[in-house]
């Protein structure tokens, strides 16, 4: 498993040790491999809906708070799974940017 950052080298090293100890993580702050993915910039429909509020206000409850953002904000997310033989299992495009596909999709896909 690996995943993808905006940040420098050493922002992706802690964001990715304090978060997710054991994935592989890249850092790609001049958002190649975002474009190489078609994932674009945020429009105002996709920032100020319910469901962003409400998983904002989740997340704090949590105790999950924003910290500073890194990079580029407006970076639209999504998630892909490629399999060990390169070929694309799985293409998610947030619908917005606190969308993410729920652990049966991934583990589905990763199966």
């Amino acid at each position: 498993m690996a995943a993808v950052t905006l940040g420098d080298v050493d922002e992706t090293r802690e964001f990715c040790g304090a978060r997710a100890p054991g994935v592989q993580c890249y850092a790609d702050p001049q958002q190649q491999a975002y474009r190489a993915f078609g994932l674009g910039q945020a429009q105002t429909s996709e920032i100020l809906t319910p469901s962003v509020v409400l998983a904002g206000m989740q997340a704090a409850l949590e105790g999950h708070l924003p910290g500073a953002p890194v990079g580029d904000a407006l970076q639209m997310p999504g998630t892909f799974v490629i399999g060990p033989d390169g070929r694309l299992r799985m293409a998610y495009y947030s619908r917005t940017v606190s969308d993410h596909p729920d652990n049966k999709q991934l583990l589905k896909a990763l199966g």
